[in-house]
């Protein structure tokens, strides 16, 4: 157990906690220490007695269906990269954490056939404990910043809501809802159930109140589902159902006060101003209208995995300006997203077979001939939050949420417990790559970093940008820089061409246009500043603050109206 504790930790709690990030991703370090622990998390659970690595998919029906998703998903790269020219480099680290999402899904229903086992209840409970863990360090760090209270963790937000060390509210958000999940599983299925219950209120008085300072609206709803888990759950204890009821209660409790602790000169709370913003969406609505356009422009096979931002901005949106300048990676939709990037009748099917897998294995863990062991009804429920919280942001985008889900949803859609077999050794390669993989990833990251965050010994700008480009995943940045800096006349194309499908944003789009214009291709420079003119950004609009002095630059001029100039034309 004290093994399994350590490594579950580690894969779970250590990339929640640990304030770590460089530019230009700054959540790299993050995900790469994320998949570094669950990849030697899963070669010990594959080492040891309990049952085969690979199910008999047949009799596993739920399963087989969400195993088929990710295969899809892995398959969409491979197409996105092969025939829709996104760059190889991007379309690995894509494929990497997809194939690892498969791993730990498979290690879930592993441990679903062997939960009733002693290898599988202490790897379980090791689980458990990891989040519950995770979620009561993220809800410290969370009142501590709150408090205003400088450490070696992340400061508050600009908005005045609490994040954690992940830095984002809604990711705190879930992280907490799981770690209650987490906690109601470990009370019910301790022996001392009524010391149990008492600890655990004091532990969620914290997790619901850090869950307050998040201010996440997609947290509060997934409260509603830790009340219908304990309305409905008729095997859980009563302590345990009366605790998850109450979740909602106590945040609104817990929302209250903060508002009356700030009314009598306590520390600002920023959950009542996000309620009466003018925008409650948080400019999502707009942003669906344009991937609803971007649908009806490519219905059947989208525009390709990973091309998401990079046909959102390169797309004429005409009465759709790109509001106050946000540029989107990510639809803020997981069925939209699927819908943009692979086309609706995949995404179609992929939210069908999620829909067969979560219902089927609802039926067999609620209304089953024999009880189940609780931890499973916990990731069943886990499970559901995430996806929840998927229609609104993009958690499953971070390994470190990525990873915990798939797991959660094998241990949820496996098959009964099955007999212990004997460990094989070769069940631990693919945990293992994954391990090795994430830590070459670490140490080709370097070289980038050192670009944009630079220590005080480290050599000259240039030579770290030559030394960058070097880099198998990471080179493109390096690209990034040399086209944004470069003087007039000496800009290049090819550097432009593998940044772009990372992330453009004004600066790059501006700087892609000259280029273009110094090229000679002046059509496409003009549609890049056609599209650079939709952004609702002062920043943005400087470019053509010009044009009143001088409107013969190609800046100024109208699009051209060649119908075949879309984001296919910019394509390497």
């Amino acid at each position: 157990m004290r093994i399994s504790l350590a490594l579950a930790c580690g894969a779970i709690a250590a990339p929640a906690l640990l304030p770590i990030g460089a530019p230009p991703l700054v959540s790299l370090y993050t995900e790469a220490t994320a998949l570094l622990g669950w990849g030697l998390w899963l070669a010990w659970w594959a080492s040891q007695p309990a049952g085969r690595w690979w199910p008999n998919l047949p009799q596993q029906p739920a399963l087989a269906a969400a195993l088929a998703v990710v295969g899809l998903c892995l398959a969409g790269v491979l197409a996105s990269a092969s025939w829709r020219g996104l760059p190889w480099p991007i379309a690995v680290r894509h494929a990497g954490l997809l194939g690892a999402a498969a791993v730990a899904l498979l290690g879930g229903a592993r441990l679903a056939a062997a939960i009733e086992g002693p290898a599988g209840a202490a790897t379980a409970g090791a689980l458990l404990w990891a989040l519950l863990l995770a979620g009561l360090g993220s809800a410290a760090v969370a009142v501590l910043q709150y408090l205003g209270i400088d450490g070696p963790w992340e400061r508050l937000g600009r908005d005045g809501r609490a994040g954690g060390n992940l830095a984002q509210p809604n990711l705190l958000g879930t992280q907490l809802l799981w770690a209650i999940a987490a906690l109601v599983a470990l009370v019910d299925a301790s022996r001392a159930r009524r010391r149990s219950a008492v600890a655990g209120a004091f532990a969620a008085l914290l997790l619901v109140s850090a869950l307050a300072l998040s201010a996440s609206r997609s947290a509060a709803l997934g409260c509603g589902l830790l009340a219908l888990w304990g309305l409905l759950d008729r095997r859980l204890g009563a302590a345990s159902r009366g605790l998850l009821v109450a979740v909602p209660v106590a945040l609104a409790l817990a929302w209250v006060g903060l508002e009356a602790w700030h009314g009598a000169g306590g520390p600002g709370f920023a959950g009542t101003g996000l309620l009466h913003k003018a925008d409650p969406s948080s400019s999502r609505w707009r942003l669906w209208q344009q991937c609803a356009l971007l649908v009806e422009q490519h219905p059947l096979w989208g525009v390709g995995w990973g091309q998401f931002n990079f046909a959102w901005t390169l797309t004429a949106m005409p009465g759709l300006p790109r509001t106050a300048g946000y540029t989107f990676g990510h639809a803020h939709n997981l069925a939209v997203h699927w819908a943009v990037e692979l086309g609706l009748p995949l995404a179609l099917a992929m939210l069908a077979l999620l829909l067969v897998a979560g219902l089927r294995s609802a039926s067999t863990l609620w209304r089953g001939p024999r009880a189940t062991p609780v931890a499973r009804r916990a990731a069943w429920v886990m499970v559901a939050i995430v996806l929840l919280h998927s229609l609104f942001e993009l958690p499953l985008w971070h390994a470190h949420f990525l990873l915990p889900s798939v797991l959660l949803m094998g241990l949820a859609l496996g098959a009964r417990p099955a007999a212990p077999a004997a460990p094989r050794p070769a069940s631990a390669v693919a945990p293992l790559l994954i391990a090795l993989a994430a830590a070459w990833a670490l140490l080709d990251y370097r070289a980038i970093a050192a670009v944009y965050s630079p220590g005080p010994d480290d050599p000259p700008l240039q030579q770290r940008i030559e030394a960058a480009r070097g880099s198998p995943l990471f080179g493109h940045f390096a690209g990034r820089l040399v086209a944004t800096l470069a003087p007039v006349d000496r800009r290049q194309l090819a550097d432009y061409r593998a940044t772009a499908f990372e992330i453009i944003d004004w600066r790059l789009l501006a700087s892609w246009a000259q280029a273009y214009a110094e090229a000679g291709e002046v059509d496409k420079a003009r549609y890049l500043a056609a599209r650079l003119r939709e952004f609702d950004s002062p920043a943005a609009q400087l470019v053509f603050a010009t044009c009143a002095r001088d409107p013969s630059g190609f800046a100024c001029q109208p699009a051209p109206p060649a119908p075949g100039l879309g984001f296919e034309a910019f394509r390497p």
